[in-house]
């Protein structure tokens, strides 16, 4: 599930506190392990902005300690593309994290004003503050309007796809981290790939997949490294104009980019050209 809403900024000098996000859920499964509100400043939005973009911040949800509960985390981060809000890399984004009964229910991500806030849980919260705070100073010009409010779910498999995509030649599972992160590094400096065994399932269909989209469509192995390029950005949801200027292109050569990609791989109009892309974006 993945939804954009625009110009939502709490920021904005018009608004009046409190300001809410919210989103409901009638059911859950724990195999989504990640359901998040994010709130990404200006400009598109694709499937990796998050990870991509330069400022985000979001609250997001994970499986929790035990099945149905979860731990809600909110974080952010500024200036720091090519990794997520929080966590390790940007441990200053760490706002708060509890843990909470259920995740069935509304969720409400509330700001009190520029810095401040409160998550609103249903259920019951069984560990950790609900109150926190931002501290960027620069928080009126890092999250300004125009803002995207995105709601989105990931699955293991998703973030799997997304780091193999990414050059990643390792993927452990944190739950398995203490047994697996040793061999994990041995396999690699040996120029080997890693994967914890719960994700081998997930490995063996990415190969199946490639293997088949080679069967079915060989003529992608004559597309040029840009043409390849700009079909996984199609198949992200970047336009024309959203390319050219993520690879400093004109627009005009990216879509004679599209119409070579056309020609080659026998696709019929730009409806046939998106749908190959979306359908085979993590696979190229």
């Amino acid at each position: 599930m993945y939804t954009v809403d625009t110009l939502q900024s709490w920021i904005d000098p018009g608004v009046t506190y409190p300001v809410k996000y919210s989103f409901s859920l009638q059911n859950y499964n724990p195999a989504i392990t990640q359901i998040h509100l994010e709130l990404t400043p200006g400009g598109a939005v694709a499937q990796y902005t998050d990870y991509n973009g330069n400022n985000l911040l979001w609250m997001v949800l994970n499986p929790g300690p035990i099945n149905g509960q979860v731990v809600c985390n909110v974080q952010w981060k500024t200036n720091a593309p090519s990794s997520n809000p929080g966590g390790t890399v940007n441990a200053y984004g760490n706002a708060l994290s509890f843990t909470n009964s259920t995740a069935v229910g509304t969720w409400s991500l509330v700001f009190t004003g520029t810095n401040t806030g409160y998550v609103s849980a249903p259920g019951q919260v069984i560990l950790g503050p609900t109150n926190f705070t931002i501290a960027d100073e620069n928080i009126a010009t890092d999250f300004g309007n125009p803002m995207n409010a995105v709601f989105g779910m990931y699955k293991e498999e998703d973030m799997f796809n997304a780091a193999m995509d990414s050059g990643a030649r390792a993927f452990v599972l944190k739950e398995n981290a203490v047994n697996e992160i040793i061999a994990a590094l041995d396999k690699v400096d040996r120029g080997d790939t890693f994967l914890s065994r719960l994700m081998l399932g997930a490995g063996q269909r990415r190969s199946d997949r490639v293997r088949q989209l080679l069967v079915g469509r060989p003529q992608i192995e004559a597309l040029t490294p840009a043409e390849r390029r700009i079909l996984k950005l199609i198949g992200e949801d970047y336009t024309s104009k959203e390319i050219a200027s993520l690879l400093q292109l004109s627009v005009r050569t990216v879509d004679n980019h599209r119409q070579h990609i056309c020609n080659k791989l026998n696709l019929h109009g730009s409806h046939g050209l998106l749908k190959f892309a979306f359908d085979n974006s993590a696979y190229l």
